[in-house]
């Protein structure tokens, strides 16, 4: 049987971690949308955060697609992926979050884009930074996992993109995470 997500504990170096943070432009921290990528609408209801989208070929998506690469056969899911969308920065502050989503529907009918098919997550600060935060994973039957699966700063995570999951509020303090999604033909 498949696993339901993938994970590496304190993978990334805190250097490499601190050094993309160092690198983001305050300037440049958008607020965070959500709904179809043909209509996106800000719903503070759902998601309140703000983000920041790297460059394509950003050397962020070397590091985590490799570990979507590895995850994807190891885990046993062998979906059929070819590339990545530019990587996510989110930042949570207090009273922050994105509620319970899924970064993909499956879409039938003959579209021509690419399918969102794994998804993966970079803690990029220690988490002795914030008080709450973190991501939450959903099984099939909708009963949660447990708190907070990144536990600590280079944490990765990877899991099908079909998954329920959430950012939980942060009460105190800054949470700061990396998103990629891989992407490859739509389901057949």
């Amino acid at each position: 049987m498949a696993s339901l997500y993938w994970k590496w504990e304190k993978w990334v170096p805190p250097s490499i971690c601190n050094a993309l943070l160092e690198s983001l432009n305050p300037e440049d921290w958008k607020e965070s949308i959500v709904g179809d990528v043909r209509a996106p609408i800000r719903n503070v209801a759902m998601r309140n955060n703000y983000v920041h989208f790297l460059k394509i070929n950003h050397w962020m998506e070397g590091i985590l697609y490799n570990h979507v690469r590895y995850a994807n056969t190891s885990a046993e899911w062998n979906y059929d992926i070819d590339g990545i969308s530019p990587i996510q920065v989110s930042k949570y502050e207090k009273d922050e979050f994105y509620g319970w989503h899924r970064d993909c529907n499956i879409v039938l009918g003959g579209l021509d884009h690419e399918q969102r098919k794994l998804s993966v997550v970079l803690q990029l600060n220690d988490p002795s930074e914030y008080i709450g935060g973190g991501l939450e994973l959903e099984d099939e039957n909708s009963y949660p996992l447990g708190t907070n699966i990144l536990l600590n700063q280079g944490d990765v995570v990877v899991f099908p993109s079909l998954i329920k999951h959430r950012a939980i509020e942060v009460i105190e303090g800054t949470r700061y995470s990396a998103t990629g999604w891989i992407t490859g033909p739509q389901f057949k």
